[in-house]
């Protein structure tokens, strides 16, 4: 997908895989540190039995940059 449509919150990822909760984060800085929280941040979220981390697993670099979390493809609220 090209676009977030989160222009005013870069640099903006996208978290997600088949069966397990999804999250977008923004507001990210282009360098290195930003990059390898992500990067632990969705290793930690890959190994997951839902997509859900545990807060002190989160690496600080990821804190604070939350936008969104959808349910899995699927979900049906009841």
């Amino acid at each position: 997908m090209p676009c977030l449509f989160a222009c005013k919150r870069h640099c903006v990822i996208h978290i997600r895989a088949p069966g397990k909760v999804a999250y977008v984060l923004g507001d990210f800085t282009p360098d290195r540190e930003a990059a390898r929280a992500i990067l632990k941040y969705a290793t930690h979220h890959a190994v997951s039995e839902e997509g859900a981390v545990r807060y002190a697993q989160w690496p600080d670099g990821v804190k604070g940059h939350f936008i969104t979390r959808t349910p899995p493809e699927g979900y049906l609220c009841t």
